[in-house]
């Protein structure tokens, strides 16, 4: 497979690589979420901007194989992305990185070890004073939203059923003389507030 992926890789151009599908992601970010190390290096030997191309919800391919705990992947990627100083990378998504990682344990903190765990966790320790430094510098409200990470897509579909049900709303509210918005918290099935 590796063989194949090398030669495949080997015909395109670095713009055939930065190509998105319709979720936005490029190869890079599928082969990171799916913690395929050796796809992930012969993509990143071929287009080293691959790295900094966000994917699907302005999520970094790092980010990605963090979030998928792709332990090896993870390593290499943090290595081959200067630290996360490299562009694409920003406060927010360092801090999402950051929950990501240690929500995944994908920092090993062995104390009183001298063997390569060890290193890691230094190198792991690094990356987090990088990214808390970054972090703890904002306005309460910035670090609240970092914490919070990206919000979820409303879909087409749900937006839909949200103006169906508002409309219906409004119309019962007509005849039964009660507001529409108490009428669509004890009716609508996503338990949200809608304005009409």
């Amino acid at each position: 497979m590796q063989d194949f992926v090398k030669k495949l890789v080997g015909l395109m151009t670095k713009e055939d690589l930065e190509l998105q599908n319709n979720s936005s992601n490029t190869a890079l970010c599928l082969a990171a979420a799916a913690g395929n190390v050796e796809m992930v290096k012969i993509l990143v030997e071929k287009n080293r901007a691959l790295l900094t191309i966000p994917g699907s919800q302005q999520m970094m391919p790092l980010y990605m194989a963090a979030l998928f705990g792709q332990h090896a992947t993870v390593e290499y990627l943090y290595n081959e992305s200067k630290g996360l100083r490299d562009d694409g990378w920003n406060p927010q998504n360092r801090g999402w990185l950051l929950q990501t990682s240690v929500g995944a344990e994908l920092f090993p903190f062995e104390r009183g070890s001298n063997s390569g765990s060890s290193k890691k966790a230094n190198e792991a320790m690094q990356l987090l004073r990088i990214i808390w430094k970054n972090i703890a510098s904002k306005p309460k409200k910035e670090i609240d939203d970092i914490i919070r990470g990206p919000p979820d897509a409303v879909k087409k579909d749900d937006r839909r059923l949200q103006e169906k049900l508002a409309i219906a709303a409004t119309s019962l509210a007509t005849t039964s003389k009660k507001s529409p918005l108490k009428l669509l918290s004890v009716s609508s099935p996503f338990n949200q507030s809608l304005t009409v």
